[in-house]
């Protein structure tokens, strides 16, 4: 068993490949999106290096601004580039080649700014914010925590049991790629999203606990959601 706790500099997956398309629309790519002066990628480099200088990027749409933006950063950062992209489980799986042992993944699109506390004697967990509104819970998954461990997650529920919103980070064992290619045979050229998978080891037994984070997260997909983070952030 590997209590996350006790794990040292793990590396960091972070999926920044996906169009946006409601977003580019407007702005470009979402990860290079500016707030307070940097892009979106910056903060998100800058948040999770708390736990690891160690960054797997994958990449794909309009990531040539993206990478070269990301080298000139004082973290070891290595970038691979699907041929397609189906889903965040399925970009998730390419980076497999660089996992040997506990892992966590980030999207790169999402704003994190406050504290979170990992549970103990915790194998894999997910991020998780309360008293969330129910439409941004709508735009993301929900999740039901049982016993002090989630039970279910819901993808974009049209009607959220609770008020507890699912984020873009996840603290994993490098099992989950033997599920995902399992998951992708089961799926077949349908999208594979990552809430299926972690679904599907909690339905084998997998214990995935929930980690709390007290503070502000966004996932971006429009405009106004950067309006929304500065705004918070000048509060």
């Amino acid at each position: 068993m590997s209590d996350w706790k006790d794990v040292v500099n793990p590396p960091c997956v972070v999926l920044c490949g996906g169009k946006g398309t409601r977003f580019a629309a407007e702005q470009g790519h979402k990860s290079m999106a500016e707030v307070e002066g940097m892009p979106i990628i910056h903060h998100v480099i800058e948040y999770w290096s708390q736990l690891t200088n160690d960054f797997i990027f994958v990449v794909k749409h309009g990531k040539e601004p993206l990478v070269k933006y990301i080298e000139t950063l004082p973290i070891k950062s290595r970038f691979v580039e699907p041929k397609e992209l189906k889903g965040i489980a399925d970009g998730l799986s390419y980076a497999s080649p660089y996992i040997d042992g506990p892992f966590f993944m980030v999207l790169g699109d999402c704003f994190y700014s406050g504290e979170f506390e990992l549970p103990d004697k915790m194998r894999m967990g997910l991020g998780v914010v309360t008293d969330h509104s129910m439409d941004k819970i709508k735009e993301n998954y929900s999740v039901i925590i049982e016993g002090g461990r989630i039970k279910r997650l819901v993808e974009k529920p049209k009607k959220p049991e609770n008020s507890i919103c699912g984020t873009g980070f996840y603290f994993l064992q490098k099992e989950v790629f033997e599920y995902i290619e399992v998951a992708k045979r089961e799926f077949g050229q349908n999208e594979l999203g990552i809430t299926e998978v972690l679904q599907g080891l909690i339905n084998q037994g997998e214990e995935v606990y929930p980690v709390y984070m007290n503070g502000l997260y966004v996932n971006v997909n429009r405009r106004s959601d950067v309006d929304y983070i500065l705004e918070s952030l000048s509060e």
